[in-house]
């Protein structure tokens, strides 16, 4: 009977441990292209210019990042919520190279959206548990 009850309790330790490093990965990860995001958005608030090395420098850091945390992303929650970020980054480039102001502006807003709203549906809930 011990030996059953030590078994749940390490099955259990182990799928609490597991689940708190996900939660850990996914808003690290998170937050990271959220304010990298939310960066871009006020700047392009501030200043019209899209075309500047600068921009072009933080729009190519945020691909690069998301490039790099997509994949572990992926592993860790359904990668078809995962895409449209990945899909809307692309827009966001090109937009910028083709100095479209008003398609970039709404392409961060839906970017910023994205990474806010990922933090709520990948959270921690007894759902993952199971």
């Amino acid at each position: 009977m011990s030996k059953r009850f030590l078994s749940i309790i390490v099955i259990l330790l182990i799928l609490i441990i597991t689940c708190v490093w996900e939660q850990i990965t996914i808003d690290k990860y998170l937050y990271n292209i959220y304010n990298q995001a939310l960066a871009i958005q006020n700047y392009v608030n501030e200043n019209n210019d899209i075309t500047n090395t600068e921009f072009k420098n933080m729009i190519n850091t945020l691909d690069t990042s998301w490039k790099n945390e997509e994949s572990i992303l992926c592993f860790l929650a359904n990668h078809k919520d995962i895409a449209d970020m990945g899909t809307e980054i692309t827009r966001l480039k090109t937009y910028q190279e083709n100095n479209q102001t008003e398609e970039l502006r709404t392409s961060i807003s839906v970017i910023v959206h994205l990474s806010q709203a990922y933090h709520h549906i990948m959270g921690i809930s007894i759902q993952n548990l199971i």
